[in-house]
């Protein structure tokens, strides 16, 4: 059995205990009147969103005919594939829809969420990453990973109690993360011992500036929204 399945239980601990710190009994979300059920319902749908979006994004990018067969496509851990940036892009864009499809305020949520994931992402990749440095011995695969947890874990630090005061807007701090996140990958897969389809540019990094173009049209539509409430208090 591959490496990567006791690494994602790992990561699904990680997952679950950060949005548990963050969450549970919230007191904004009990005064916009959402429950704890209704927080790890999310949590369960997104996860399943995730895995499946990072399985498929995997078998678009890299295809063999063998996926076509069921079995195979769903047994992740006999049959191995699975692309990081993925089931990060499809997890966000599930978590988008279904506050949207919900008429939720999202952007609280979405920082809560972003917290918890990329806790679990960090040391998911960290790990995977590590082993892979032992077989290859090429030091960016654990640079960059290491590199994005110092630089995840000053994000958190300065904005993450603001957040959960009311002192900082709700969304940015997803912003940050998503966006941090990306330009570091990119720079490592561009390093990366790995097929370019062109100069430095890999398959996987297409997700990587698709994940870059939502994340700086969220920021832009939350300067536009907090520009209108502005000029409708003048």
């Amino acid at each position: 059995m591959h490496i990567l399945l006791p690494i994602l239980i790992i990561g699904l601990f990680v997952y679950l205990y950060c949005l548990f710190l963050v969450a549970v009994d919230d007191p904004v979300f009990l005064r916009r009147g959402i429950s704890n059920e209704q927080i790890f319902n999310i949590a369960f749908f997104l996860i399943l969103a995730s895995v499946l979006s990072a399985r498929l994004s995997y078998v678009l990018l890299h295809f063999n005919p063998q996926f076509l067969n069921p079995i195979v496509f769903l047994a992740i851990p006999y049959f191995p594939g699975l692309t990081l940036y993925g089931g990060l892009l499809g997890g966000l864009l599930f978590l988008l829809i279904y506050l949207k499809m919900q008429r939720a305020t999202y952007g609280r949520i979405l920082d809560f969420f972003s917290f918890a994931s990329f806790s679990s992402v960090g040391i998911c990749s960290l790990l995977f990453h590590s082993v892979e440095f032992v077989r290859q011995r090429f030091f960016p695969n654990v640079f960059f990973p290491f590199l994005f947890i110092v630089v995840f874990g000053l994000l958190t630090y300065l904005f993450l109690p603001r957040v959960k005061r009311g002192q900082a807007k709700e969304g940015s701090l997803s912003f940050l993360y998503l966006f941090s996140f990306s330009l570091i990958y990119l720079v490592f897969e561009a390093t990366a011992k790995s097929e370019k389809l062109f100069l430095f540019v890999s398959r996987d990094s297409l997700l990587l500036f698709i994940t870059i173009i939502i994340a700086l049209s969220f920021w832009l539509k939350q300067l536009m929204v907090k520009k209108e409430k502005e000029i409708s208090s003048q």
